[in-house]
């Protein structure tokens, strides 16, 4: 500590005192109220009371805080960022809760195991083991560092409010060469897909659905724009957007299959509401947007010698792949 005693200076104790009181309030607190709260500022006069806490404020984001400076009627007043938040655990407040389970309800049932499911559980009276009141969800079963992570939970719950007020989120996102760049996204929905959360929605000014993962988003989701920027579509499931996991991706492309004529049926079941069109020998093609080669590859394939993948050449070769490993397994 400052003094080397291993006690906390009177500022030191000041500064915890201010951040309990902001962490408390959730919002702008103005500098009159938090001289209310705290004797030190009381005794200053409003410019001596401004400063202290300037200082104070200055102490805790050296911590890594991210505290603003707003104003509040006359007054100046400090807030904790939301980028702050996003990367502490939680302790839900009763809004907490009421945004968890908004992003559930749209989400849609998760599975009855889920970390999810278990930490709504608990908060409610049920099963023991964790603190009551905080929560830490687990959003990727390729990820067990998750659960561990606040930042993966606390992302989710943004999303959510962001996807409430209709507002555009911001985030870091890998491209497809690994770089890290800022994404924008106009959140529809958020949902499951083995395992794995999405959010899922149209970047402003374009009309292709996208899906990007949660747990690979980094920084902080910041609010772009003003409330009420975007509509969405009426209609628009998230869950049945998912339910074929090849279209979970950031990056669509599109991709043609064909169906011969004794699954025709069953495949224009499957793709209902996608562009499909009957051919003249009573099959199927399918031109599609497509997330995630690898899984959508894997799914044609799971049809046998009753579908052919006619583009993107990519597709085509890592159908020949996945078969040449198949056949070597079983020389």
């Amino acid at each position: 500590m400052a003094d080397g005693s291993g006690s906390r200076t009177p500022a030191e104790r000041r500064a915890a005192t201010l951040l309990s009181l902001l962490v408390d309030a959730r919002g702008p607190v103005p500098v009159p109220a938090l001289a209310v709260a705290v004797h030190e500022y009381a005794e200053l006069d409003p410019e001596g009371a401004d400063a202290a806490v300037q200082s104070d404020v200055d102490r805790l984001r050296g911590f890594g805080l991210v505290i603003d400076r707003v104003r509040e009627g006359s007054s100046a007043a400090y807030a904790i960022a939301d980028s702050s938040w996003q990367h502490k655990p939680l302790i839900l407040t009763d809004e907490d809760r009421r945004l968890l389970m908004r992003a559930e309800e749209i989400a849609g049932d998760p599975d009855a195991g889920s970390n999810l499911a278990r930490g709504l559980s608990e908060i409610a009276g049920g099963a023991p083991g964790q603190r009551t009141g905080a929560v830490t969800v687990s959003l990727s079963s390729r990820d067990p560092s998750a659960a561990s992570r606040a930042g993966s939970y606390s992302r989710l719950h943004r999303l959510a409010g962001l996807m409430t007020e209709r507002r555009t989120a911001g985030f870091g996102y890998p491209a497809p060469d690994g770089e890290m760049v800022e994404r924008m996204l106009d959140v529809h929905g958020l949902g499951a897909s083995q395992g794995v959360w999405f959010a899922v929605g149209m970047e402003p000014g374009d009309d292709v659905a996208r899906a990007f993962a949660v747990t690979l988003m980094r920084g902080p989701v910041v609010a772009l724009g003003d409330p009420g920027s975007y509509e969405i579509p009426d209609g628009f499931d998230p869950i049945a957007f998912l339910a074929l996991p090849w279209r979970a991706g950031p990056y669509p492309q599109p991709a043609t299959v064909r169906f011969d004529p004794e699954i025709a049926a069953f495949a224009s079941t499957c793709l209902e509401d996608l562009p499909t069109r009957r051919l003249d020998d009573g099959g199927v093609e399918a031109r599609l947007l497509v997330g995630d080669l690898e899984r959508f590859v894997h799914w044609v394939l799971a049809y046998g010698t009753h579908a052919t993948i006619l583009a993107p050449s990519r597709a085509i070769d890592i159908a020949r792949r996945v078969l040449e490993g198949v056949a070597a397994r079983h020389a």
